[in-house]
């Protein structure tokens, strides 16, 4: 039994990847016909369409998140608690964070607690988009928020 299930499933296998897979379309009053091929310029303009824009949404969510993660930092990291803006990089392609530029106020702390922070960000994910964006974010560190 067990060797006639797996034959089964082999048999299946090979018989949907063994040919080509091409729709059948109908037109009023006609037998179905076989569609031509997708040309190049087809896919071209599939791909026109489908053209990821930046989700602001999204990047606010994960921006707060790694706010959160951050306000850890000079417990940890023995970084200088205050607010400054920080500009998160956004790799669209890969959809995440990839590199958190620093204002001054982190700028001059040791590199233990710089890094403390751009890891609080870095690889927060969000929806793939075309190209890369610096968003500024304002980051409040140590005060009356942590908790």
């Amino acid at each position: 039994m067990k060797h006639t299930l797996a034959l089964f499933c082999i048999a299946v296998t090979l018989f949907a990847c063994s040919k080509e897979k091409v729709p059948l379309i109908r037109t009023t009053n006609e037998a179905p016909r076989r569609q031509e091929k997708i040309t190049q310029a087809d896919i071209d303009e599939l791909d026109a369409d489908a053209a990821l824009s930046f989700d602001e949404e999204a990047a606010q969510v994960v921006l707060k998140r790694g706010a959160r993660k951050a306000q850890n930092c000079p417990k940890t990291a023995k970084a200088p608690e205050g607010e400054g803006e920080i500009l998160a990089v956004f790799d669209g392609p890969k959809g995440r964070i990839v590199d958190v530029e620093l204002p001054y106020l982190w700028m001059d702390a040791p590199d233990i607690a710089q890094a403390c922070i751009k890891k609080a960000f870095i690889g927060e994910i969000i929806p793939p988009f075309e190209g890369t964006k610096k968003v500024p974010f304002e980051l409040k560190v140590g005060g009356g928020d942590s908790k």
